[in-house]
């Protein structure tokens, strides 16, 4: 074993004489080959960290991220098709494969601020949604499935920490507010905790 270890590392010092040779003769081509490795290396690093961010780490806020899934409906050629409402009822009252399931939806909307409006994003969300991803209020209350039962008879908003902080200047007396978005208006509930920001990364 301690002869095939000195034998491999006599092959790669020669190799590695070899390589300094060849890159000496052809400097140009040195610079070449430098430059894509270069690139190479720092593309697969660039790649590896934004998977890491966007699938490994699990969602900042939630009690048990991997213990999470997503149900998404495709047709017979690949393509996803949104689930409406009406077919994330039924599977919630009728699917034993999950212990509990919550809506989502992430879209832009207008937020009516003095002086106009102001594009924001923000999740429509069912009322299981919070329990489901074990997410926690630093104040107020969070929806819980009675703001379900008759939807929009009192529209009710939770708000992140950083857009309390932003548009209310982290006011202890948010709770009861209201805000207006797309032209609805919706009373303030509950403010979430610093870490949560959704469940969309």
């Amino acid at each position: 074993k301690g002869e095939s270890l000195l034998q491999v590392v006599r092959d790669l010092r020669y190799d590695v004489r070899y390589a300094l040779r060849i890159l000496r003769r052809a400097p140009g081509f040195a610079l070449v080959v430098i430059a894509v490795l270069g690139l190479g290396i720092g593309a697969n690093a660039a790649v590896f960290s934004l998977f890491k961010a966007v699938a490994l780490r699990p969602l900042p806020g939630v009690q048990d991220a991997n213990g999470l899934g997503v149900v998404v409906t495709r047709t017979t050629g690949g393509r996803t098709m949104p689930l409406t409402h009406a077919d994330f009822e039924y599977f919630r009252d009728h699917s034993e494969a999950f212990a509990s399931l919550a809506a989502s939806d992430f879209v832009p909307m207008s937020l009516a601020r003095e002086g106009g409006n102001e594009r924001i994003w923000a999740e429509l969300v069912s009322g299981r949604y919070f329990e489901v991803l074990g997410v926690a209020a630093s104040l107020g209350r969070l929806l819980t499935p009675n703001d379900d039962v008759a939807p929009g008879a009192h529209p009710v908003a939770v708000i992140s920490e950083g857009f309390w902080q932003r548009a209310f200047n982290a006011d202890p007396q948010v709770i009861g507010r209201t805000i207006k978005l797309n032209g609805q208006t919706l009373t303030i509930v509950g403010v979430t905790q610093p870490a949560f920001r959704g469940s969309v990364v």
